[in-house]
């Protein structure tokens, strides 16, 4: 259905709630809505206004869902004049590094629907950014930058006035995990992105440095880390990223790369952390 633009618009705002609740409103009743073009336009400009508030994350993230609900559901030819796969796909790198752990993850989901809507150039427009991001985290300083430790903290004292009665374990959990969120998100923007390209391009897509950042990430001292290495290495599997070779070494010929990911699974189901052994496959 189509409504008044002004109905539309105050159902756009929701996704700038503060609430949760009143954001996924917004979005379950924006996705069965139809458009016209004054009102596309409308709300392109509204994202571009948003997109510019980088302070404001209710805003970021309402911008960045608004653009993966309009990229989903309106055709090319109604949307193409107005350009908003290039304006989103040239503020990506400020969404995926946002402050707000939300906006980084919504702008995952916005990366699988554009990998899904325009196929692999958009997915290797995406890839040196994100394993740049994965290699720059997987390397950082495990002490963290002052300026990291001040995030986490924060992040800790927040989660306690929420809740006053978290146990001291979950207080640990919460502290070893909230250093590591951007190596996180970085990683579920990779999972992402190769479920919106699919499994009929991937089986075919050879980029060896893909599952070399995985075995990084699921042999890391952190279990967190190597909790989302699975869950990103169980994504390539399902969508059959997994018929490479290694690199070849000293002569010796090339380990086929399902032999390779065979060895980690056997290397993970070892592992001392259930939430690691237990990684869906």
């Amino acid at each position: 259905m189509s409504g008044e633009e002004g109905t539309i618009m105050d159902t756009v705002e929701l996704l700038c709630a503060p609430k949760k609740l009143e954001r996924d409103r917004g979005e379950v009743l924006l996705k069965e809505m139809t458009f016209t073009d004054e009102e596309l336009k409308s709300m392109v400009d509204w994202i571009l206004i948003k997109a510019e508030n980088l302070p404001t994350w209710e805003d970021i993230f309402g911008a960045v869902t608004l653009s993966r609900i309009l990229l989903q559901k309106v055709p090319d030819e109604s949307l193409g004049p107005l350009r908003l796969r290039e304006e989103v796909v040239e503020r990506m790198s400020e969404f995926d590094t946002h402050y707000e752990y939300r906006v980084r993850l919504a702008a995952a989901e916005l990366m699988e629907v554009l990998c899904a809507k325009y196929g692999l150039p958009m997915f290797q427009t995406f890839l040196p950014t994100i394993k740049g991001g994965i290699e720059e985290n997987l390397e950082r300083d495990p002490l963290c930058t002052s300026q990291e430790m001040e995030a986490s903290q924060k992040e800790l004292d927040l989660a306690t006035d929420r809740n006053p009665n978290l146990s001291k374990s979950s207080l640990t959990i919460f502290h070893d995990t909230a250093g590591w969120r951007n190596l996180e998100t970085w990683m579920k923007c990779l999972a992402h992105c190769i479920t919106g390209l699919g499994s009929e391009v991937i089986k075919d897509y050879r980029d060896p440095e893909i599952l070399s950042l995985i075995f990084k990430a699921v042999n890391h001292t952190n279990r967190f880390v190597r909790e989302t290495g699975y869950d990103l290495l169980s994504t390539v599997i399902l969508n059959h990223g997994c018929h490479g070779k290694g690199p070849e070494q000293d002569g010796v010929e090339a380990v086929p790369d399902f032999v390779r990911v065979a060895e980690q699974l056997a290397f993970g189901l070892a592992d001392n952390w259930s939430r690691v052994w237990g990684f869906p496959l």
